[in-house]
């Protein structure tokens, strides 16, 4: 079966993208990983805020803990060396992509780069930009290569995934968002020099396709607008959660 989202690098914009359905999946990798929702193994990812509340009108941050489990197996990225898959595991550099000439899948003659992004599907009645739903999402900004791939086993990053901005007024009710990734884009080369890319998930939340339930972004708006304080607020009380950058998302290539 074709993996949607393995193609030319041409044929997709360079950018985060929305999954508009469970039934559109990306690589997702075999086995230990695959048994944890679709993620790699020793990757995972959860919300720092998950429930709040708000009025009718307010917007909501969506930050994101990006954790490496302490029991994970150790590797050392190399970002000076594509030819031998950055030091990276098979479980995150896959070794062929789909080839629509061929409607097979085809080995890697070398890589270019590597770069996570960020995804989330439509899912949920936060809607995120979606077609007819109550908010639209503005992007915020992953992590790059080199914090993605350093984190030591038990070491993670915190970081704004992004806002979810109403449509004008929204109905009074409870909203939830239950999955959004972080990802990896890997790009290369075929055996016939053309350029190609790959993405594969490294961590959804709410246990990826299982949906665990209760573990998703959730705000109940309604009433009088309430300030929820950010993780980078928090940190000056001492609670020691780290805020990484902000701003518009793009996949950044090294």
């Amino acid at each position: 079966m074709r993996p949607p989202h393995s193609r030319s690098r041409t044929s997709r914009p360079f950018r985060s993208f929305v999954v508009a359905a469970l039934g559109l999946a990306l690589l997702a990798p075999t086995g230990q990983a695959a048994a944890q929702g679709g993620g790699v193994a020793g990757y995972s990812m959860t919300f720092l805020q998950p429930t709040g509340t708000g009025s009718t009108t307010d917007s909501f941050d969506v930050w994101v803990r990006l954790s490496r489990d302490p029991s994970a197996d150790p590797f050392t990225f190399d970002p000076t060396s594509p030819q031998t898959a950055w030091g990276l595991p098979s479980d995150i550099v896959p070794a062929s992509y789909w080839d629509s000439a061929t409607n097979d899948m085809v080995p890697y003659a070398s890589y270019t780069n590597i770069s996570p992004t960020l995804g989330y599907t439509c899912i949920g009645s936060f809607g995120g930009g979606c077609s007819g739903t109550p908010y639209s999402f503005n992007w915020g900004t992953a992590p790059d290569a080199a914090t993605v791939f350093g984190l030591a086993p038990g070491d993670h990053v915190d970081f704004k995934f992004g806002t979810l901005v109403p449509v004008g007024s929204v109905a009074p009710g409870t909203y939830d968002l239950p999955l959004v990734w972080t990802l990896v884009d890997v790009f290369g080369t075929g055996p016939d020099g053309s350029d190609h890319d790959s993405m594969v998930y490294l961590a959804p939340t709410c246990g990826g396709f299982a949906l665990t339930p209760g573990c998703g972004f959730t705000r109940t708006v309604g009433g009088a607008a309430t300030v929820t304080p950010e993780p980078a607020s928090l940190a000056l009380v001492g609670t020691g959660v780290l805020a990484l950058g902000v701003g518009a998302v793009r996949r950044r290539r090294s």
